[in-house]
């Protein structure tokens, strides 16, 4: 169900059959361009990866997707760790973000908790936040894409699928221009998303975060 969810998020609104909507972002480079060559080549990707999975998505999110995501909250409420993860923690407080923490180790999982209790603001996130960016200037966007690579970060580290060419790197790249293709993940984040300066606060947040997750008892990837 997750799984179904989460390609309705990616793919609901790519019909390049019907609008030529990947092209049409692709053009937005100059002809002739590198930036261009590589947006082609994420556009031809994401239509591979998406292939004929928008005709399962009405845009007015009726059909199928209303019934899964009826299916996953159904999930959450009883306590499924995934569907929790899937609906982003929703309503979800620190502490129990904690708690799915500790029972698990899911790659995907585990990037989503981070990313939550980051954005959450709690007890522990606040300490992290102290511990890492008092002494700096940072920008509350600048961190908070710090703590949302950490979190992809930590993901590859507990065996995410985080090889060349992902969804996010893609999009990336086609809408944004921000092209890294045939780069890993990581390689992508430390070249592409993050300045040095910036990479060397992830690594900081991350042994933080490690050892305040540590005293709740909690060890994930580079924390073992």
């Amino acid at each position: 169900m997750a799984a179904f969810a989460e390609l309705a998020v990616r793919c609901s609104g790519f019909d390049p059959g019907q609008n030529e909507y990947a092209p049409r972002l692709a053009e937005k480079a100059p002809p002739g361009s590198t930036e261009r060559a590589a947006r082609e080549a994420a556009a031809r990707l994401l239509i591979d990866y998406c292939g004929k999975s928008y005709q399962s998505f009405p845009r007015d999110g009726s059909g199928p997707v209303a019934d899964v995501l009826n299916m996953l909250r159904h999930a959450a409420e009883r306590g499924d760790l995934v569907a929790r993860a899937k609906l982003s923690f929703h309503g979800e407080s620190e502490a129990e973000i904690l708690g799915a923490l500790s029972a698990t180790d899911d790659p995907w999982v585990v990037e989503r908790a981070l990313a939550k209790v980051a954005r959450l603001d709690g007890p522990i996130a606040q300490q992290v936040h102290r511990e890492v960016f008092a002494d700096y200037t940072v920008g509350k966007d600048d961190a908070s894409r710090i703590k949302f690579m950490a979190a992809r970060w930590r993901a590859c580290e507990l065996g995410a699928a985080c090889g060349p060419n992902q969804y996010h790197e893609l999009s990336q790249c086609l809408y944004l221009g921000n092209c890294g293709l045939g780069m890993d993940v990581r390689t992508y984040i430390q070249q592409r998303e993050l300045s040095g300066w910036q990479f060397e606060l992830m690594q900081k947040y991350l042994a933080a975060l490690d050892a305040r997750l540590a005293e709740q008892g909690i060890r994930l990837g580079g924390g073992r």
